[in-house]
């Protein structure tokens, strides 16, 4: 397996993978399989020049969701943890967005977002600003 192989499978599990003051971090890793413990371990090497040296694993502009989806899922008083949550969750469903324009990830079906499209959580101009954004690629 390739360290490409290994992360896009990471994050299709939903596990954060990141490089913090030049370590490599898997969270949550109790989510990791023996195997997938092992190749991330035997790859090391490989993953953190992947994403030390790729631009789109920098940190990463998250706008802020669609008022209306917010209150739509979550009731008209959204706790902080709710957000925060969605916070996380915006973030890397935009990183798997990037990872398929990039070729890192297969080019799959619509990206979700507790169960809504990823777009019903963006205001119109941050969609056009992503999609051109992936145009531009």
């Amino acid at each position: 397996m390739t360290a490409t192989a290994l992360l896009a499978r990471l994050r299709d599990k939903g596990i954060a993978v990141r490089v913090e003051d030049g370590t490599l971090r898997l969270r949550p890793a109790s989510a990791l399989s023996t195997d997938e413990l092992a190749a991330a371990r035997a790859l090391k090497p490989e993953l953190l020049r992947l994403l030390t040296n790729d631009h789109d694993y920098r940190p990463l502009h998250v706008p802020e969701p669609n008022l209306e989806t917010v209150r739509a899922v979550f009731g008209v008083a959204p706790t902080t943890c709710d957000l925060e949550a969605l916070r996380r969750e915006l973030e890397m469903a935009l990183r798997d967005l990037r990872d398929r324009w990039a070729g890192r990830q297969h080019r799959g079906g619509t990206l979700f977002v507790r169960g809504r499209p990823l777009v019903d959580w963006l205001r119109l101009d941050d969609v056009a600003s992503l999609l051109r954004e992936g145009c531009a690629r």
